[in-house]
């Protein structure tokens, strides 16, 4: 095995430092304020918001060309920054124009004429991101996730301030609106701040053609992703009510929580480490055990968890008012758990080893299933149709994704069903501690709950800790290497253990 030369390692530890340094920030910040709202405002407050972003979000999506990351695989960033810097400014007037004028129509069909006006500004969001400093590229080229972290917190505090102040304010769902607003302000500065790179007006599109080889793949992913998820909101919107939205969009943020921020991280991070070793087999399905190892390690318990109390969760958290989405979670988290633990793990693998037809062939396979059970099932029975959709597409999409995995990379799916089964019995322990604790009523409470969760996911940890010392098997040793990387960079850089293992953190 080629040695990994010791500057890219030392970027290597320090991104992974900074990645869960972003990751645990930004869970706190969106959940502290959701959980913080959502006891001032109600579900159809946060409902509506999602109605009013399926247009802006659809033609963003569908006009984003993926042109950075097409530069960045390119290698010559500085021919093409000031040029997707303009087309980037162009494209968002035109997106808020279309959206200005499309307001009335959409109020219509989704039934919310008394919010016309929110309506006509639901694009306001993507005309201030396109003037975002493009150098911010070079962040993720040069593996600065320092950087990646002042800019994200800068957004996640500014929207935290801002939402909370106005909910007690205004008590609207404009307080999260304006909320929006006022963060993507703060991050447009930020980024100024935190990068030199002073971009300027450069008409020459026809560069970007140059760019249209790779992007297209990438593009045409993100245009089926989109499409998908603008039918799903679109049909919900249509046959239900704001407050419906509101509980299934939350309900399915909720669902993925503890590996969203991992997600986020492994699309941003590993895309550039894959590149790197994409030569390298071996490197390339280490990377992706270890990432398995990391997923598998919290998105289990989590399953667990919510299956034995989510309704007591969702109480405690978020109030009465919100009980009706229990249901809707216990499922949903069972579909975010499959989702994130084949699909999404394998998503930037094909990408960066050259193989984007196939993740845009998994793509595909998503969207269609997805839309098609969407508009079957979301008419005849409302937001349960919507729930059961996600998951019937997730596991047919799970399908594919595994062949292409076995085939293209011959992956063996031994090491994946050791981890898995050892996460899963250090969960066992636990279940009848909690469903007993929970049976008595001081920890049915906030702090008893809270104690609780603690108290068993301290036993999980022992338990996989144990387990990893005495037989060498499962994510101990990937979760120990990246608490030792993150805890201390000059030991860090004498462990013996693969480059991409400290890029998926």
């Amino acid at each position: 095995m080629n040695a990994i030369p010791e500057d890219t390692l030392t970027k290597s530890i320090s991104a992974g430092q900074w990645a869960l340094v972003n990751t645990v920030a930004q869970r706190l910040l969106v959940f502290g304020t959701f959980f913080v709202v959502a006891r001032i405002l109600t579900p159809a407050d946060f409902g509506l918001i999602t109605l009013i972003a399926i247009i802006p979000t659809f033609l963003d999506g569908s006009t984003a060309l993926a042109f950075d990351t097409a530069a960045f695989q390119k290698g010559n960033l500085e021919r093409y920054l000031n040029v997707i810097w303009t087309f980037s400014i162009l494209r968002g007037f035109a997106i808020f124009a279309l959206v200005y004028l499309a307001a009335p129509l959409a109020a219509s069909f989704f039934h919310v004429e008394y919010a016309l006006e929110l309506l006509r500004f639901a694009a306001l969001g993507i005309l201030i991101q396109g003037f975002v400093n493009i150098g911010q590229t070079y962040f993720f080229k040069n593996l600065d996730f320092r950087s990646v972290f002042f800019r994200d917190l800068i957004l996640k505090v500014s929207y935290a301030a801002a939402t909370i102040g106005l909910a007690f304010i205004l008590h609207s769902y404009w307080a999260i609106f304006w909320g929006n607003v006022i963060s993507l302000f703060a991050v447009v500065i930020a980024t100024y701040a935190l990068h030199p790179y002073r971009p300027r007006l450069d008409f020459r599109f026809s560069l970007l053609g140059e760019l249209r080889s790779f992007s297209q793949w990438v593009y045409a992913q993100e245009m089926v992703q989109q499409l998908s998820n603008t039918v799903q909101d679109t049909l919900i919107g249509h046959y239900t009510s704001p407050a419906g939205v509101g509980l299934f969009s939350k309900a399915q943020s909720l669902a993925d929580a503890p590996t969203a921020p991992l997600i986020s991280t492994i699309n941003k991070v590993s895309f550039t480490s894959y590149v790197t070793v994409r030569d390298s087999r071996a490197h390339v399905i280490e990377g992706i055990n270890k990432t398995f190892e990391l997923l598998v390690s919290l998105a289990f318990p989590y399953l667990v968890l919510i299956l034995l109390s989510g309704t007591t969760i969702v109480r405690i958290a978020l109030g009465t008012g919100w009980i009706a989405m229990a249901p809707y979670l216990k499922i949903l988290v069972v579909e975010a758990t499959l989702d994130v633990l084949v699909n999404t793990l394998a998503a930037p693998v094909f990408n960066a080893v050259g193989k984007p037809r196939i993740q845009f062939f998994n793509s595909g396979v998503r969207a269609l299933t997805l839309m098609l059970a969407m508009a079957i099932l979301v008419p005849l029975y409302g937001i349960w149709g919507a729930v059961f959709a996600a998951l019937i597409s997730v596991t047919i999409t799970a399908c594919f994704v595994l062949y292409h995995l076995l085939t293209v990379l011959h992956l063996h799916l031994r090491r994946f069903a050791e981890s898995a089964i050892i996460v899963a019995l250090a969960c066992l322990v636990p279940i009848p501690l909690a469903s007993y604790l929970l049976k008595l009523p001081f920890f049915n409470s906030a702090f008893g709950y809270i104690l609780m969760a603690l108290s068993c996911g301290a036993l999980y940890a022992v338990i996989i800790i144990a387990i990893g010392r005495k037989f060498g098997r499962g994510p101990y040793k990937t979760l120990e290497l990246v608490v030792r990387s993150f805890l201390n960079e000059r030991l860090a850089r004498h462990l013996d253990f693969l480059f991409i293992s400290k890029t998926v953190v």
